[in-house]
């Protein structure tokens, strides 16, 4: 089996997985238990099947309960004084957000995977010129009823073509590569997007996370788990430094990783946040 990330041949069956949403068979175009591979080469760990469906994001987001919070988030966020504050409570792929932006103002930014908006809307009111685009229509108009028009329902590939020059100081893409099918194509799309001194903020889950318990028991369970972020189709991938690195080096980039303060010393960040910036 190929690596979904470097294409690879030395990769590992090391088990499988079953999707833990009942609604995957709804859809009709995938089944409900993917194989679990390892890379020896770039140590991404990856599904097959690992097609994601056309309508399937449109499909979650319309009907199905999976991003809920975030829509919550999004309807209560004008009831926010502190934009940063808000930013924060969205959880740690957010923070390096904010420690990126730390003494910088007016950047354009384009935030790839906008679900809901919020991002976008925060980092406007931040001093910077933002907007977001996203392949799902439901999200994307949900994201305009709430915050206005800064939002467009395209993929990198669409926006590329569409506008051949446009380009961004930082371009954001939060939590968005594990669900893609081809992800270094991706990334390459995402560098084209940026000025010639901007950056890629990449986060993702992080493949080297260790789940924290106190007991034994419950650490050895933990250990024998193969899969520890959302179900297939939705993620298709778990990505490391090892990987990120690997993407920096294949795309002529430097790599560098905001670490997240508190149990980050003991298990590593919960989530991956690489910002890449071109050499």
């Amino acid at each position: 089996m190929l690596c979904l990330l470097c294409t690879s041949e030395k990769t590992k069956l090391i088990g499988t997985v079953k999707s833990t949403y009942s609604w995957v068979k709804i859809l009709g175009k995938t089944d409900s238990e993917f194989e679990v591979y390892d890379c020896e080469v770039c140590d991404t760990r990856f599904v097959f099947p690992n097609i994601v469906s056309e309508d399937l994001y449109d499909f979650v987001f319309k009907g199905t309960d999976l991003y809920r919070s975030h829509l919550d988030f999004a309807l209560n966020l004008a009831k926010h004084d502190d934009p940063s504050w808000a930013l924060l409570s969205l959880g740690h792929p957010y923070y390096g957000i904010l420690d990126f932006l730390k003494g910088k103002a007016g950047l354009e930014v384009l935030d790839i995977g906008c679900s809901y908006g919020s991002v976008v809307y925060i980092m406007n009111l931040l001093g910077h010129k933002a907007s977001g685009i996203d392949i799902s229509n439901q999200a994307i108009q949900f994201a305009k009823g709430i915050f206005g028009n800064n939002y467009y329902l395209t993929d990198t590939k669409g926006l590329l073509e569409n506008n051949p020059t446009l380009r961004f100081d930082l371009v954001t893409a939060i939590e968005v590569i594990e669900h893609v099918s081809e992800p270094m194509e991706f990334i390459k799309q995402c560098l084209s997007l940026l000025k010639p001194n901007g950056s890629l903020l990449l986060t993702t889950p992080n493949k080297d996370y260790k789940q924290y318990s106190e007991s034994r028991k419950q650490r050895e369970l933990l250990e024998k788990k193969i899969w520890h972020f959302d179900s297939p189709p939705v993620h298709l991938a778990i990505y490391g430094e090892k990987a990120m690195r690997y993407i920096a080096e294949q795309n002529n980039c430097k790599v560098e990783f905001i670490v997240c303060p508190g149990l980050s010393q003991t298990t590593g960040n919960l989530n991956l946040i690489a910002v890449f910036t071109k050499l």
